[in-house]
């Protein structure tokens, strides 16, 4: 029986990583660095300063990793400045597995504040309890642990653990950690990227879960 759902948070709670994008395009436009979809595609899950490290290699600059984020910040605030709601299907689905004492929780690569900051303008903070974040890892997805602490603060095995995720690197991370693992299609992503890791279950919108169907993928 499903004991817990552990969610990735950007792009699978709300549709954050458009805006990232956005704001970083804007950013990187100062520094004459072309940054089509693809290229955001090749650095999801991936954290900042990795983030910042691989392009300041492939492009010969120097820019910083408080200036990106900094930047980022300040232009995600403006695009979303009424767009703080969650994905199709999430509120359901929390109350749903609320209600049924199912546990939950946060498994991201993003860091703490950002999360509960957005998770309460999103409406969401009250259902997690249980928030892992860039600051409570040593290693970062792809690594499984993320997710295996998330399972380990929920004080349940991961055999009876779904994670979702919105990236094939968290979907490795997820399969790695014993769980089984639902990708959610976005701009970024299609179907064969997630076949390519071995998703256990390839969705278009949170919307198409139900608890009887989550049963179903861990038995």
């Amino acid at each position: 029986m499903l004991k817990a759902v552990i969610f990735d948070f950007d792009g699978v709670i709300y549709n954050s990583p458009n805006y990232i994008y956005l704001a970083r395009k804007n950013l990187f436009r100062k520094y004459n660095i072309n940054f089509p979809k693809k290229d955001f595609k090749k650095y999801l899950a991936m954290v900042t300063s990795d983030f910042v490290k691989k392009i300041n290699k492939d492009n010969g600059t120097n820019i910083s990793i408080k200036e990106l984020k900094d930047f980022t910040r300040r232009e995600m605030l403006k695009l979303m400045i009424n767009n703080y709601i969650p994905n199709l299907g999430v509120r359901k689905l929390l109350d749903t597995l609320k209600k049924n004492k199912v546990k939950i929780a946060i498994a991201s690569s993003n860091e703490r504040e950002r999360i509960k900051t957005d998770l309460k303008k999103l409406g969401l903070l009250e259902y997690f309890k249980v928030i892992i974040s860039k600051e409570n890892v040593t290693k970062h997805k792809p690594d499984p642990e993320t997710f295996s602490l998330a399972c380990k603060k929920l004080n349940v095995n991961p055999s009876f653990c779904i994670g979702i995720e919105d990236s094939p690197l968290g979907v490795v991370s997820i399969n790695k950690s014993g769980l089984k693992s639902i990708a959610l299609i976005s701009e970024f992503t299609k179907k064969s990227d997630f076949e390519k890791v071995n998703a256990n279950l390839i969705i278009n919108s949170i919307e198409e879960l139900s608890l009887s169907k989550l049963n179903k993928l861990l038995n």
